[in-house]
């Protein structure tokens, strides 16, 4: 009997030795294991839309310069686990290229306002366009006729049926 107590004493030592301290994150929010996921405090902002933005060849600079994104810095996020980056800014590792070299992820934000009317504007270029298609004259970026004499346009226009369920 002391020889079995001795083991399970054993036992009891050498996990407890082997526990240390504990590695889970102090963020025990239901994201919190998402590497792509919006801090909880920004997610409900009203003022600003979150994205994560692909560091691709000239994207970065495409939308934080020429666009108006801009990087989402946060000190108080740099210790977390997920943040891959030295600086300030909440960056992520999001995969290798065809090289193996690491691609980064950063979160940017754009005004709300600026957001909603960029995609007010994309709407109606999308609406513009699909309504020359319907009327069989799609016109190209200068709005200029991309049919030709050669081109083929029904009597009654072209019908499009859009979210068609048989």
């Amino acid at each position: 009997m002391a020889d079995t107590q001795k083991k399970q004493q054993a036992r009891e030592d050498r996990a407890a030795a082997v526990a240390g301290e504990r590695r889970r994150r102090k963020d025990t929010s239901v994201n919190a294991h998402l590497r792509f996921a919006v801090p909880d405090h920004l997610r409900d902002d009203e003022t600003y839309r979150y994205h994560w933005l692909i560091d691709r060849p000239g994207r970065i600079v495409q939308k934080t310069k020429y666009d108006d994104w801009d990087f989402v810095e946060e000190p108080e996020l740099a210790a977390d686990g997920r943040q891959t980056g030295a600086g300030t800014r909440i960056e992520r590792h999001a995969g290798t290229d065809k090289e193996g070299k690491p691609i980064r992820a950063y979160l940017v934000r754009k005004l709300r306002v600026y957001d909603e009317a960029d995609k007010r504007a994309a709407r109606a270029r999308l609406d513009e366009r699909m309504a020359a298609i319907k009327r069989g004259k799609p016109a190209d970026e200068n709005g200029q006729s991309t049919v030709g004499d050669g081109s083929y346009v029904p009597k009654g226009g072209i019908v499009i049926q859009e979210n068609y369920k048989p």
